[in-house]
């Protein structure tokens, strides 16, 4: 539509799960071919609850919820979850009738009367981002350490009110390989690990005693501490410039 954002102009993240829609074009439609039907199932299933749900919908959601209804970031993640739903509607048209039907109803038709008149999708070298993949490779590696470390703080403060992981901050301790992979991201890693800040130490500083180690990733360690400041009643962020607008006591200054 009118209001969809070009690929190139979106966001590195959103990038990325186009870049991995279409590589799983690519395997469903060769599942298809060679009749390895639960092939199909299982690379739906696996997109939509790693890649999407415990991913990128997750992360998302912060944008879709606060920015302005019509700001550019905002609008390129509706364009990205529009095509992501397009496609996959299309993969599992042939097995999943009703479903894929019934859902195609909620959307604008683009394809004619019926999801079984829309043929497959095809790949697109356009989509597809090799180097982004590998660039991105790296920092969720390190995101798994660090949902697997604000878990053990949580568990350790079972009781004491502090269930999301927005309650906390992080600061990454990394080797100097490591390091030099994810630095290029660190303004991306609040987002993506869905705390309230998140800081990466400078290369080779060592962590202090009560830091996670990660067993994963090799030289990484993660230090978890309560955020400062006072939780934003919009976002849920905990943020010291809440109440800085005087219109709004309980906001941050980018809700506000």
């Amino acid at each position: 539509g009118t209001d969809s954002v070009p690929l190139r102009e979106r966001p590195e993240i959103d990038r990325l799960i186009v870049s991995r829609l279409d590589c799983l074009i690519e395997r469903i439609k060769k599942a298809y071919a060679d009749y390895d039907f639960h092939l199909v199932y299982h690379a739906l299933n696996n997109f939509c609850a790693v890649d999407l749900s415990a991913f990128y919908l997750d992360v998302l959601k912060d944008r879709v919820y606060i920015a302005l209804p019509g700001g550019r970031d905002r609008m390129a993640g509706m364009t990205t979850m529009h095509e992501i739903l397009d496609v996959l509607l299309r993969l599992m048209a042939p097995i999943l009738t009703f479903t894929a039907e019934e859902v195609y109803r909620h959307t604008p038709m683009a394809h004619g009367e019926s999801i079984h008149l829309a043929a497959f999708p095809d790949t697109s070298a356009e989509r597809r981002d090799p180097a982004l993949e590998e660039k991105w490779e790296p920092l969720l590696r390190v995101r798994g350490e660090v949902l697997k470390a604000l878990e053990s703080t949580r568990q350790d403060q079972q009781g004491k009110g502090k269930g999301s992981s927005l309650n906390f901050q992080v600061r990454l301790f990394a080797g100097k390989g490591l390091f030099d992979k994810i630095s290029p991201l660190a303004d991306e890693m609040a987002d993506v690990f869905i705390v309230s800040g998140a800081s990466l130490a400078p290369a080779g500083e060592e962590p202090p005693s009560g830091a996670y180690r990660s067993e994963g990733v090799e030289g990484l360690a993660v230090e978890v501490s309560e955020a400062a400041g006072r939780k934003c009643a919009m976002s849920w962020k905990i943020s010291e410039d809440v109440g800085s607008d005087p219109r709004f006591s309980d906001l941050s200054a980018r809700c506000a």
